[in-house]
């Protein structure tokens, strides 16, 4: 099953206070007024993917669809040249896994054809998660399920890095000398959250949760773990 909830514990109050606001070029809180982006994107959810508030241990709002492979529940963005990969950039959520065994992706941002390796994918599979950027991957990352995770990843030139928490767990170095790419990020069609998409199929949605997602163009952000929603100014 496939649920995008509000944080454990988040009062989803929309707090002031970020320096790189003007950076920010998506940002969703996942909250009850729906798929959202205070940035001014359009959210397309598809399939069966809704927000509920049935999650009351925190008051919480979830998006739950459920689905197989080939399935369509998930949220499609419309891209823009703001949401291009640039030489930096950092990408934020928290996610939450509830079945871990089966190869399906979490976050992903890609060309039309190339699916999973034309541009930033998170995928988790066999109690593992891994980043892929532009055909780089990360190696294998253990993680558990039913357990809140935030995933921070950020691209510095040709360095990619992930993060899991407060703590870095897997570095990626481009190769600008190898194809496909030579480096070049490849002009970004699709944002999908919760699922892929790759040469006009959907890929199998994931199994758990994913909230506050946030996408800064221009900086490498060295925050640490958010402990409130992030602010929206």
């Amino acid at each position: 099953m496939l649920r995008v909830s509000q944080l454990h514990g988040f009062n989803h109050l929309k707090r002031g206070g970020d320096p790189y606001w003007g950076n920010v070029v998506l940002l969703m809180h996942m909250d009850t007024s729906g798929f959202i982006d205070e940035k001014g994107h359009t959210v397309t959810p598809s399939g069966d993917a809704q927000i509920a508030t049935s999650m009351t241990d925190f008051g919480n709002a979830y998006y739950s669809p459920s689905g197989g492979y080939g399935s369509t529940n998930y949220l499609a963005v419309t891209v823009d040249s703001v949401l291009q990969i640039a030489s930096k950039m950092t990408y934020e959520f928290f996610f939450y896994l509830t079945n871990i065994a089966d190869a399906r992706q979490i976050f992903q941002l890609n060309d039309y054809f190339y699916a999973a390796s034309g541009g930033v994918t998170l995928t988790h599979f066999n109690g593992n998660i891994k980043l892929d950027v532009i055909g780089f991957s990360t190696g294998d990352v253990s993680v558990n399920i039913n357990t809140w995770y935030y995933c921070k990843i950020t691209i510095d030139g040709y360095d990619c890095k992930l993060y899991l928490g407060n703590t870095l767990v897997e570095t990626i170095t481009i190769d600008p000398d190898l194809p496909p790419f030579y480096g070049v990020f490849p002009t970004i069609e699709n944002l999908t959250i919760g699922a892929g998409i790759g040469n006009g199929q959907t890929l199998t949605p994931m199994s758990g949760m994913i909230d506050e997602i946030r996408i800064t163009q221009g900086v490498v952000r060295v925050s640490v773990q958010p402990t409130a929603p992030f602010p929206n100014s």
